[in-house]
């Protein structure tokens, strides 16, 4: 899902898209996004509100798309656990942090107990 053609996403267009993503339903190419920029738009919009949950829980879905596959999830972790601090959805935000710990680091099952506790 590479797009070069940058623009300003609107924080609409980034939710439709992620949630298309997460429910692996069909993305057309109109509405594929570079998540780099649209990190980069919720990051712009944060400046604003450091601790809008919504928003928060977007750019950690977003970084996720990015980094998880690189093996450079830590951007990633650090936003969802920021959210658990936020105690904001702990169902979908453990999940996440779950995912990521579980894929990408050694000793998974020790680190997700501890992010339980």
């Amino acid at each position: 899902m590479e797009n070069k053609n940058y623009k300003n996403y609107t924080i609409e267009e980034i939710k439709c898209s992620i949630s298309k993503g997460i429910n692996n339903e069909e993305i057309k190419e109109e509405d594929e996004i570079c998540y780099e920029e649209a990190e980069k738009i919720i990051k712009k919009q944060l400046k604003n509100d450091p601790n809008n949950k919504e928003l928060l829980f977007l750019l950690g879905l977003v970084q996720y798309g990015i980094y998880s596959s690189s093996g450079d999830e830590g951007k990633s972790i650090e936003t969802f656990k920021k959210l658990l601090r936020l105690d904001y959805e702990k169902d979908k935000v453990l999940y996440y942090l779950a995912v990521l710990y579980y894929y990408n680091k050694p000793n998974s099952k020790i680190l997700i107990k501890k992010i339980i506790k």
